[in-house]
């Protein structure tokens, strides 16, 4: 939970590039937009964001859904979660250290650090899916 709400803050303090100003005797912080490509806007820019190493070595991995409308009984625990579409969820997931899989619920995704394979036991939940590195 600790590490959630870290990660979150992290999230927020990293996205928008702040700078602080101080208005009078006020105190107001002002903040700065970051440019993003169009293709990541209306996601959050994460600085610092070291690549996993199955991406790095180039391997070629796809993510495969767990089944239509299926969940992995034991996720494991949630890293991060992502607002954006499925192509940005399992880009995160590829380039975030220890996301092993995630669940895609229409719009948004939860990270999870558990490894998951295709036989893994799962259950059906009407909105969301597991992915897992095929």
């Amino acid at each position: 939970m600790a590490t959630r709400a870290l990660a979150s803050l992290a999230v927020a303090l990293l996205c928008c590039g702040s700078s602080s100003s101080s208005s009078s005797s006020i105190g107001v912080a002002t903040a700065t937009p970051v440019e993003r490509p169009a293709a990541l806007r209306g996601s959050v820019v994460v600085r610092g964001l070291q690549e996993a190493p199955a991406a790095a070595a180039g391997s070629g991995s796809t993510w495969l859904p767990l089944g239509t409308h299926r969940v992995a009984d034991s996720e494991g625990d949630e890293l991060l979660a992502v607002t954006g579409d499925l192509d940005l969820c399992k880009r995160v997931c590829s380039n975030y250290r220890g996301c092993k899989s995630f669940a895609f619920c229409g719009g948004q995704c939860f990270l999870k650090d558990a490894e998951i394979s295709g036989n893994s036991s799962s259950h059906f939940n009407p909105v969301c899916a597991t992915y897992y590195r095929g």
